[in-house]
C-alpha cells in the first residue's frame, strides 16, 4: 500500500476562503474577470485538500502535481536516495518538494523510512 505526503491542509482552507470571499464579492457586483480567477482559486484551494504531494512505498518515491498526475519518479532499487541537511536526494542531485506546503507529520514519516533504508 502507499503512503501518502499530503499538502499542508491549512494552505487549501486559506485558498478556499480567498475564492469565496472573491466570489461573493463579484456575484455583488456582477460578473468579472474576479469571478473567473475566484473560481480558479477554489479549485485549487478543493485540489490542495484532497490530492497527495508525494506517493511513496517500500519500493519508490513518486513525486505529484497538484492534479494528482506523476512528475517523478524515484526508485529505492535504482536510484541512491538519501537525507542529506534536512532534505531529499537522489544520485546527488536535491528532490525539489515545496515542504513549506506539504503536511509536517507525513513528511517526517517519509523521512524517517529514507533514514531506515539508506542505513
Amino acid at each position: 500500500m502507499k503512503e501518502k505526503v499530503t499538502y499542508n491542509k491549512v494552505f487549501g482552507i486559506l485558498l478556499i476562503t480567498g475564492a469565496l470571499f472573491i466570489l461573493g464579492v463579484s456575484f455583488i457586483i456582477g460578473f468579472s474577470l474576479n469571478t473567473l480567477s475566484g473560481g480558479l482559486l477554489l479549485v485549487m484551494g478543493i485540489l490542495y485538500l484532497n490530492n497527495a504531494a508525494i506517493e511513496y512505498d517500500d519500493q519508490e518515491i513518486l513525486v505529484k502535481n497538484l492534479y494528482g498526475g506523476t512528475v517523478r519518479s524515484y526508485s529505492f532499487l535504482s536510484d541512491k536516495i538519501e537525507l542529506r541537511d534536512g532534505a531529499m536526494y537522489a544520485n546527488d542531485s536535491k528532490i525539489r518538494v515545496g515542504a513549506f506546503f506539504l503536511n509536517k507529520e507525513e513528511l517526517a514519516l517519509l523521512y524517517d523510512m529514507i533514514a531506515k533504508k539508506s542505513i
